[in-house]
């Protein structure tokens, strides 16, 4: 009797624990990218960050992260721009606009997405570096208002701090 008391008591224990640092996560999650973001996007939109997504939602961030490599990876002619990336567009890197780039490195990391019906937001942090003159950016927080347009997961808006 008292060692199955111990189990129950030693169990419940590893659960509180468990809540704890799941709830400790969410707020250094929050923490890291608060300042200047909260101030930028507003409190309540910047709160999205603490969406936990579903196995669901992940495989539409997968399809929508593809295409914004895609997008990223882009070196080319502003007029040769695929339709596909919509507003992803502006990762492009335009040879009109930077002619002496000729590859890039990037990362993109999914922090959050939901989904409601056809609609939704993702929030990311990307970093990336067009070559040879090193131009880059490390950390930026951005948040894609994501949409299901004819089958398709696209980015329609892109918010991102000053």
């Amino acid at each position: 009797m008292k060692k199955g008391i111990i189990i129950v008591c030693s169990i419940l224990v590893l659960i509180i624990v468990f809540i704890g640092y799941l709830k400790l996560s969410d707020l250094m999650l929050y923490e890291k990218y608060k300042y200047p973001n909260e101030e930028c996007f507003g409190k309540k939109t910047y709160s999205e960050i603490n969406y936990k997504y579903s196995k669901q939602e992940k495989g539409v961030a997968n399809e929508i992260l593809k295409v914004a490599s895609e997008a990223f990876s882009y070196i080319g002619s502003e007029k040769k721009i695929p339709k596909k990336f919509h507003a992803l567009e502006m990762y492009c890197i335009k040879k009109e606009d930077f002619p002496e780039v000729k590859k890039e490195a990037h990362s993109i990391k999914l922090i959050t997405v939901k989904t409601e019906g056809n609609n939704g937001f993702m929030w990311v942090v990307y970093s990336r570096e067009a070559l040879p003159d090193g131009l880059g950016s490390g950390d930026i927080l951005s948040r894609w208002t994501i949409k299901k347009e004819n089958g398709q997961w696209i980015v329609t808006d892109i918010l991102e701090a000053p």
